[in-house]
C-alpha cells in the first residue's frame, strides 16, 4: 500500500483496542511507522503461554470484537481484511492483556461505496473467510465480500486460542501409573 493510501487510516483510527500511530516518516524507498510499544503479538503469546485461561481468551476476543465494531461502524466503514494472530498486538496492564489491532496495509475504506462488495483477495490464505477463496487461494473474478469477512477471521483467531490452549494443557496432565 502506498503512503498516500495508508495515511488516512492512521490519522482517522482512534480506539483503545487499535494500536496508536504516533508518526509516519516517508522516504522514496521506505515508510517508517512509529506506533505505541506493545509486548508481543497474539500468536507468540499463545504459543509460549502454558496457562492461557479461558478468561484471558474471552477478554482478548471481546477486545478484538470491539476494535472491529469500531472499524465497521458507520463513521469509520473500514474493512481490515487481514485479521490474524500476528496482527493482534498485546500490552499487559496489571497482568491482564490489552489487545491492539494493527497492520492496516490491506484495509479498505468503504465510506464512499458502503453497499459495494470487495473483489480482491487480501491477507493470509490460512486466515481468510471462505468467500475470499476459491481453488485453494487462487483469486476468483466473481468472489465478492463485505465486512463479515473480518468477523469470520476473528472467529478463526478465537478457535486458534482455544485449540492451542487445549493442546498445550494435554502435556501438563499427570501420566497414568
Amino acid at each position: 500500500m502506498k503512503t498516500s493510501e495508508i495515511l488516512p487510516y492512521l490519522k482517522r483510527v482512534k480506539h483503545q483496542n487499535i494500536v496508536q500511530f504516533l508518526h509516519v516518516h516517508d522516504t522514496e524507498l521506505e515508510m517508517w511507522i512509529i506506533m505505541e510499544l506493545c509486548s508481543t503479538n497474539l500468536e507468540s503469546f499463545v504459543s509460549r503461554e502454558i496457562l492461557l485461561s479461558r478468561d484471558h481468551i474471552i477478554l482478548i476476543f471481546m477486545q478484538c470484537a470491539n476494535a472491529l465494531a469500531y472499524l465497521h461502524s458507520p463513521d469509520m466503514n473500514i474493512i481490515h481484511r487481514d485479521v490474524k494472530p500476528n496482527n493482534i498486538l498485546l500490552k499487559f496492564i496489571s497482568q491482564s492483556p490489552m489487545v491492539k489491532l494493527t497492520d492496516f496495509s490491506f484495509a479498505k475504506d468503504i465510506r464512499l461505496h458502503p453497499d459495494s462488495y470487495m473483489r480482491t483477495v487480501r491477507g493470509n490464505v490460512f486466515w481468510m473467510a471462505p468467500e475470499m477463496l476459491t481453488d485453494f487461494g487462487v483469486q476468483c473474478e466473481v468472489a465478492e465480500y463485505k465486512k463479515p469477512v473480518d468477523m469470520f477471521c476473528l472467529g478463526l483467531v478465537f478457535i486458534f486460542c482455544l485449540l492451542k490452549k487445549e493442546s498445550l494443557n494435554r502435556f501438563k496432565q499427570e501420566p497414568c501409573m
